[in-house]
C-alpha cells in the first residue's frame, strides 16, 4: 500500500513515498560521497593551477582562458540538470547528484590533463636542474 507523505493539495511526490528507507539512505550517502570527491578533485586542480600560474609548475599558455570557459560550461550544465529534475519533482538527493555529475566530469578531466602536463614537464625540469648543477660543479672545480 502506497502512503502519501503530503496532502492532496500539495505537489505530487509519490515517488518519495515508494522508496524504501534503507535505499534512500544509501542514495543520500552516495550523493555525499560524490560531493566529497568533487571537493577533493577541485582542490587538486586548484593547487595545480596555482602552482602553474605562480611559475612554480608547468602550465599551458591558454590555461586562464580555459579555466573560465570550462567553469561557465560546467556550471551551466549543472544548473540545467538540476532545474530539469527539480521541475519534474525529483528528490533533493537526485537533483544534487545530477548537478554534481557535470562538475565532477570537468574536474576529473582537468586533473588528468594537468597531471599529464606535470609528468611531461617533470623530465625537462630534472634535466635542466642536472645541467645547472653540473655547471655549478664545473665552476667550483675550475676555481
Amino acid at each position: 500500500m502506497k502512503r502519501n507523505l503530503l496532502t492532496s493539495s500539495g505537489p505530487d511526490w509519490h515517488h518519495v513515498a515508494t522508496v524504501r528507507p534503507e535505499r534512500l539512505a544509501l542514495e543520500v550517502w552516495a550523493t555525499g560521497l560524490q560531493a566529497a570527491w568533487l571537493m577533493a578533485e577541485s582542490q587538486s586542480v586548484i593547487s595545480h593551477r596555482v602552482m602553474g600560474l605562480s611559475g612554480l609548475g608547468p602550465r599551458e599558455p591558454d590555461e586562464i582562458q580555459r579555466m573560465f570557459l570550462e567553469k561557465s560550461t560546467a556550471f551551466s550544465a549543472a544548473a540545467m540538470a538540476g532545474v530539469m529534475l527539480a521541475v519534474s519533482g525529483r528528490r533533493p538527493d537526485e537533483i544534487w547528484r545530477a548537478m554534481i555529475h557535470p562538475l565532477r566530469d570537468t574536474t576529473a578531466r582537468n586533473l588528468r590533463r594537468l597531471g599529464r602536463i606535470q609528468k611531461k614537464q617533470s623530465g625537462k625540469r630534472r634535466s635542466a636542474r642536472a645541467r645547472v648543477t653540473a655547471g655549478m660543479q664545473r665552476r667550483e672545480a675550475a676555481s
